[in-house]
């Protein structure tokens, strides 16, 4: 084999921004596991999204979606 050989690997740890006020992996995956749709219009706390926003799609330097 070479120098590359496969090892064990382990997580020890986890950080996440997730959506919908999940706070750990595991109530990430509940709520996936539920079906909980967290998808909604972006936080002025994230990004302004109306300095970046434009409705027509393909224009440069904006986004023509404001959810996320």
């Amino acid at each position: 084999m070479s120098d590359t050989t496969l090892e064990p690997i382990a997580i020890i740890g986890i950080g996440c921004r997730l959506p919908g006020g999940s706070n750990s992996a595991a109530s990430y995956w509940k709520m996936m596991l539920d079906g909980v749709d967290a998808v909604k219009e972006i936080t002025q706390d994230r990004w302004d999204h109306r300095a970046y926003f434009d409705p027509e799609q393909g224009k440069p330097g904006k986004t023509y979606s404001k959810w996320a």
